[in-house]
């Protein structure tokens, strides 16, 4: 009973391709082989031409360059000696060739070796004694042509020449430096105005392509018998193949068994699979909840630290203060000392002044005569009021002054730290900001330093000057700190480089070692002692520079001081507070 339905449309054309397999295949061979031939040929072509090419380029360069070396190895150095240059040197004695004869007689010695080989040198412009010397042909003329337009591409064409096929290579020859000045002063010239790279002619190369055609031809020919050989050992082998098929067959038939019971198996493990798959989506989706509840996790401990981080920006800046109120404690108490011990003084003396006008009052009613009392001059010889009027107007001075003092304290520490300005970007004069800073510190610099100060001129900087400040103390304290037991320097420098402003700081103090130089940054890194510092200072600082679209630069060296340089936009664009350092 005959099978219907796709399996029987299937098998039936199986049969059919088994039966005329070996047809196939070698109708196949033959389509194969003729493509092939096909393709050689057409290799072959382009191989002669590209060959032909490039023989013509390489005898154009040879040629060329010998020109050159002709020139500055024979006639620069003849030149001034009893050698005449000139194209009329055949027969002459002590007469070479120019360089341009030189080349047309090799030419012509090439060519006439019997190898087809043509040279020929032309122009435009020839000299009268060359009657050959212009474009012969339509080759030649559009060589010209088109090299004048464009001398720096060859020129190539593939024609018939003297009835063989040739290729045909023409280059421009252009005037050379010490070619000027001969062509453009000899009287047979026919053109005087020539300049430096202007195209004075084409040197062109033929060269016939039948000798590299036979032997590629060869080549293909060789080719062609050997793939004819490998075909016919192909077309044994389909033979042995067909032989072999039956025997294919008969396994086949138990391989597509084979295969009916695998599938089965297969879909039973495909029902498997689907179990695993759903149990695994199971623990997908469970592990996906572990995660985002870890993720949400991680983001309350990051929020955590971002606390801790603001905590910590706080800390340095009580630190900062802490160091502060330490130096202006200081700076205050001096003055206030001596208007405490001057105002002792002073009530002292008032309160004498007043008791002598006491016993001045007291004698008023028995003053007769201008003449003072026994006790009203023991009370003023005892006071000696001259030296009062003399001492309490320097008493009163020095507590002026003191006060004075005390009030610019206060206004020095106003300034460092803007307390009566709003947190926002304004142009400030960097250099107040240095002095200001440097007069909050300055009980911190004066037993360790001399401060020397290099301004140049600047421009009112937009920034936040109390942030600036804050940069200023950092850097200013560590370069104090970094003082050995000696007396050390800072440095301050300051000047403009373009649209930026740039801080120098600078001390002779121990320096930075190289490998920590990378990572003083680093929030909490310090090379302090224990309790000496939080290793805050340079992080916020960095920041504050960063915030300000700046950068920071470090040269330091281990034992002779370290550098920072500041650098810092003149104008800001688009510039808001920054909330990481406010």
């Amino acid at each position: 009973m005959a099978q219907s339905g796709p399996t029987g449309k299937v098998k039936y054309w199986y049969a059919l391709l088994c039966k005329h397999a070996a047809l196939g295949l070698a109708f196949g061979l033959v389509v194969a082989t003729a493509a092939t031939f096909w393709y050689l040929s057409q290799l072959q072509q382009q191989m002669v031409a590209d060959l032909a090419e490039q023989g013509a380029r390489l005898q154009s360069e040879s040629l060329e360059e010998l020109r050159s070396l002709y020139t500055a190895e024979v006639i620069d150095k003849v030149r001034g000696l009893d050698v005449e240059v000139t194209h009329e040197f055949s027969g002459k004695a002590h007469a070479i060739p120019l360089p341009a004869s030189l080349a047309i007689e090799l030419g012509r010695r090439i060519g006439a070796r019997g190898s087809g080989m043509q040279v020929r040198l032309f122009s435009a412009y020839p000299f009268p004694w060359r009657q050959d010397g212009g474009p012969q042909d339509q080759f030649a003329r559009d060589a010209l042509a088109a090299l004048t337009r464009d001398p720096a591409t060859p020129f190539v064409r593939f024609e018939q020449l003297q009835g063989k096929p040739a290729v045909r290579y023409a280059v421009a020859d252009r005037m050379r430096a010490s070619c000027i000045s001969c062509h453009n002063t000899h009287p047979a010239s026919p053109k005087k105005d020539w300049e430096l790279g202007d195209v004075r002619g084409v040197l062109e190369v033929s060269r016939p392509i039948s000798t590299i055609a036979a032997s590629t031809g060869q080549s293909l020919r060789s080719t062609f018998a050997l793939f004819s050989v490998v075909a016919s050992i192909c077309a044994a082998g389909v033979l042995v193949i067909m032989r072999k098929q039956r025997r294919i067959e008969l396994g086949l038939s138990h391989e597509i068994a084979a295969k009916t019971k695998a599938e089965a198996a297969l879909a039973a493990s495909n029902k498997q699979l689907l179990f695993y798959q759903a149990d695994l989506e199971s623990n997908v989706r469970a592990r996906t909840a572990e995660l985002t509840e870890a993720n949400a996790s991680l983001i309350k401990l990051n929020e955590q630290l971002a606390l801790a981080h603001v905590q910590m920006v706080q800390s340095e800046k009580l630190a900062s203060i802490g160091q502060l109120a330490a130096g202006v404690a200081h700076e205050i108490n001096n003055p206030l000392a001596y208007i405490f011990s001057n105002f002792g003084t002073l009530e002292n003396y008032l309160s004498q002044l007043f008791d002598m006008l006491a016993v001045c009052e007291a004698s008023e009613q028995v003053m007769k005569s201008m003449i003072l009392s026994a006790q009203t001059r023991s009370k003023h010889e005892h006071l000696d009021l001259a030296f009062l009027k003399d001492d309490v107007p320097i008493l009163m001075r020095e507590t002026k002054e003191g006060l004075i003092r005390v009030r610019e304290i206060v206004q020095n520490l106003k300034d460092f730290s803007r307390v009566d300005a709003q947190l926002a970007w304004e142009f400030t004069d960097i250099h107040l900001g240095l002095d200001s800073t440097l007069k909050i510190i300055g009980n911190e610099l004066k037993y360790a330093a001399d401060v020397v100060k290099h301004y140049g001129e600047l421009p009112k900087v937009e920034c936040i000057a109390s942030q600036l400040n804050q940069v200023f103390l950092n850097f200013l304290v560590n370069a104090a700190q970094s003082m050995s037991e000696r007396r050390g320097e800072i440095s301050l420098r300051t000047s403009v480089q373009g649209a930026t402003v740039c801080i120098e700081i600078a001390d002779n103090g121990c320096g930075i070692a190289p490998e920590n130089q990378g990572r003083i940054f680093e929030p909490f890194f310090t090379t302090k002692a224990i309790g000496k510092g939080t290793g805050l200072g340079l992080s916020i600082a960095y920041g504050i520079v960063r915030v300000h679209h700046g950068k920071i630069e470090l040269e330091s060296t281990l034992g002779h001081g370290t550098l920072f340089r500041i650098i810092l936009p003149i104008r800001q664009h688009g510039a808001d507070i920054p909330p990481a350092v406010v």
